[in-house]
């Protein structure tokens, strides 16, 4: 679709950096959002992140960081936990899940006042989250 570079606003040139380094076997480095698979071993397998990559033949393969602090991978287990949360209340409807997830995320920390946010978005955004009516 060649309309996409008058949709984006300069993604496309890291794009195009990005497809030439993988063609050409560079071995350059970006940043890309990745599977873990084991990249950062303490943090689960199964997240995507954003991670130092090469670009090889095969695509971009993250770089593995065996030395990555546990005082860093803390707070990112615990989005990782709140977005996990809010995808399950998402695919139920559970509201209290939804709650739940609102005060693990650590953006509200009053129960409170994530039930008035959960209602607020809820009610916001109630034609694409018909499971909550």
């Amino acid at each position: 679709d060649d309309g996409i570079f008058q949709r984006s606003t300069g993604e496309h040139t890291k794009l195009l950096s990005i497809l030439r380094a993988i063609d050409d076997d560079t071995r350059e480095i970006f940043f890309a959002n990745l599977p873990n698979m084991g990249a950062i071993p303490n943090l689960p397998n199964d997240v995507f992140l954003e991670m130092t990559s090469v670009a090889t033949s095969q695509g971009l393969k993250a770089i593995q960081d065996n030395d990555y602090p546990d005082i860093l991978a803390a707070p990112q287990l615990r989005k990782i936990a709140s977005a996990s949360i809010t995808v399950d209340a998402a695919l139920t409807g559970d509201r209290k899940l939804f709650v739940e997830a609102l005060l693990i995320d650590g953006s509200v920390s009053d129960s409170f006042d994530a039930e008035k946010l959960a209602d607020e978005l809820l009610k916001t955004h109630e034609q694409y989250l018909p499971q909550f009516a």
